[in-house]
């Protein structure tokens, strides 16, 4: 309670003030400027994605499922429902691990292809469709920041697109302040709990992401209806943060809303593999493309590398012995860049990390780390 006797405002009721009243002409021009870039950055990746083997797939299996409708299938150029094309577009966006990402998480597949979906669905302009990407990444943006303190990582943190889905879609259909809380505290109150033994090798990685976009634009439908959330769930002593962090008190992260930008935190792949492996692919590409370099002279490599990359390397074991998938090279920084160098001994050097080096056959068996 406030000294005047109010109820004291919530963290989502905070987010929901500005995402109600934020304009376009309040962001800097480098933040549009980034926005377009992250535009042009999903595209590129659902298109990608749409023709690799897992994308494939999941278009096959849902074509007997799909409804007509006003909503591109962005590759194929079908018109599908709402709920579809925002399926099939975040799937393929995540298909080979080319979208975009931000500390803490992966928010382009629900800042761009909501906007983008909704712009068809409610006949909206491109004003209305930045306006809705720059709201999704700085909320859901700063919510990836204030969880710091749990065990999972990038494409797990789904709830993030659940509630930046629903900030995109509530700026289309012009949610008020209410609605607003109402939205993000329905799409928080349910969210997705992806596990780790399918995220970093099997082809189940790439459907990360898209059950909780349909569900975070679905919660803002629910909240111009009138549907009503707890929305004081992200601090609620059994709330979101008690279950999902194992910090104890989270302080509201929605703050310097229009002053400091999460967009500015963006970071785009020029390769398809992790954040945390994209750094040594970069590098493996450029040592090859020196005319100087030969292959026949190197014995092996090694990598100074941070400990959220080891953990993603032993993540990213193949599920079944011997078995490569685009998923587990992709998170692998050892396969990743031997697969861009044709090296197969690589390890890692700057602390003792031979604890976690991933079980590889023996072609690709690691010499002895270093310390």
């Amino acid at each position: 309670m406030t000294p005047e006797g109010k109820a004291a405002q919530s963290q989502l009721e905070a987010a929901a003030a500005w995402a109600a009243h934020f304009r376009l002409d309040q962001a800097p021009q480098d933040v549009i400027d980034f926005s377009t870039w992250q535009i042009a950055n999903i595209l590129a990746a659902i298109l990608a994605g749409s023709r690799s083997a897992a994308g494939g797939k999941v278009w096959r299996a849902l074509q007997g499922t799909v409804r007509p409708g006003p909503c591109t299938v962005i590759p194929h150029g079908e018109k599908v429902s709402l709920a579809d094309a925002l399926y099939l577009n975040v799937v393929f966006a995540n298909a080979l691990e080319l979208d975009d990402f931000h500390y803490r998480g992966h928010l382009g597949q629900a800042a761009v292809v909501t906007p983008l979906a909704m712009a068809e669905f409610c006949r909206g302009d491109g004003a209305t469709m930045l306006r809705g990407q720059i709201v999704a990444n700085e909320l859901a943006g700063r919510l990836g920041w204030a969880i710091t303190a749990e065990i999972r990582h990038g494409h797990q943190r789904s709830y993030l697109l659940r509630f930046a889905a629903a900030a995109a879609a509530g700026v289309f259909l012009g949610l008020s302040e209410a609605e607003f809380a109402n939205a993000f505290a329905i799409a928080l109150t349910l969210p997705d709990v992806p596990l780790h033994p399918g995220m970093y090798s099997p082809d189940t990685k790439v459907l990360a992401g898209a059950a909780a976009v349909v569900e975070g634009a679905r919660a803002a439908f629910f909240a111009k209806e009138g549907l009503t959330g707890a929305h004081d769930i992200l601090e609620h002593r059994a709330g979101f943060y008690r279950q999902f962090t194992m910090q104890r008190e989270v302080r509201s992260p929605f703050v310097q809303l229009g002053e400091a930008w999460c967009t500015y935190a963006l970071c785009f792949k020029r390769y398809a593999a992790c954040g945390y492996a994209s750094g040594a692919v970069d590098a493996a590409r450029e040592i090859q493309a020196n005319p100087e370099f030969r292959l026949g002279e190197v014995d092996h490599i090694e990598v100074a590398t941070s400990f959220p990359a080891l953990t993603l390397e032993r993540l990213a074991a193949p599920h079944e012995a011997g078995v490569f998938t685009p998923v587990n090279v992709q998170f692998s920084l050892r396969r990743g860049s031997a697969r861009v160098g044709g090296v197969a001994g690589i390890s890692f050097c700057g602390q003792c990390f031979s604890r976690y080096d991933s079980p590889d056959p023996a072609s690709w068996a690691p010499v002895p780390a270093r310390s």
